[in-house]
């Protein structure tokens, strides 16, 4: 599989967006038309970012986004029983601000109540988010599932060969993309874990990231 890999600050996004604004129409459209993988980390300041994952004494946690869901591993790290209420996990984007499913929900069922899970000491789970706001019913849509459900993407994959398009992905380089918030609950307190995801790596590859209905 070819591929390209970009690994900008936005500073240096910006001074590539005007260069190319001079290069000829040809040059633009052989960049055009791919598909992209992204790689995130977690923003710790303004300055700085580290891999998706995080640990401290009551909890460790691992992310893998992946277009239009989260995959999440968490560990009970404590000498205590905690409680992940997925019901209170927030997913926010631009001027998106969502509750989840949990991986297997059932996506006609969006608003139905999901199940807590208890987690023992050093006990682990292993699921994944899916923001109920970017769940739509379109059974004609090529992406629908064998339901009719669409789930949108939270980060565009394919560039649908404008440039315009092109510029607006490589643009989320360096960018607080989208902002997670789990609520852990130890001793009936509530430590709210907040985490916001920024795209830190972008690749452009030949063939869709994404299994397609065709």
């Amino acid at each position: 599989m070819k591929s390209k890999k970009y690994k900008y600050s936005a500073g240096i996004f910006l001074i590539l967006f005007l260069q190319s604004c001079i290069t000829s129409n040809v040059t633009m459209e052989k960049d055009l038309g791919h598909f992209y993988v992204y790689k995130f980390g977690i923003k710790e300041n303004k300055k700085n970012w580290k891999k998706p994952e995080f640990k401290d004494d009551i909890v460790s946690l691992e992310f893998v986004p992946n277009y239009n869901n989260i995959a999440i591993t968490l560990i009970n790290e404590s000498s205590e029983i905690i409680t992940v209420d997925w019901n209170k996990v927030m997913f926010e984007e631009n001027d998106i601000k969502s509750n989840v499913l949990v991986w297997g929900s059932d996506l006609s069922k969006k608003y139905e109540v999901l199940p807590v899970n208890v987690l023992k000491p050093g006990q682990a789970i292993r699921t994944g988010i899916i923001p109920t706001e970017l769940v739509e019913y379109l059974p004609k849509d090529s992406l629908a599932d064998k339901n009719g459900f669409v789930i949108h993407q939270m980060y565009p994959d394919y560039d649908r060969k404008d440039q315009s398009e092109s510029f607006i992905i490589m643009g989320l380089l360096g960018a607080e993309l989208f902002k997670l918030t789990i609520p852990v609950i130890i001793h009936n307190e509530t430590i709210p874990y907040v985490f916001t995801f920024v795209p830190v790596e972008i690749e452009h590859v030949e063939t869709s990231p994404l299994i397609r209905k065709h």
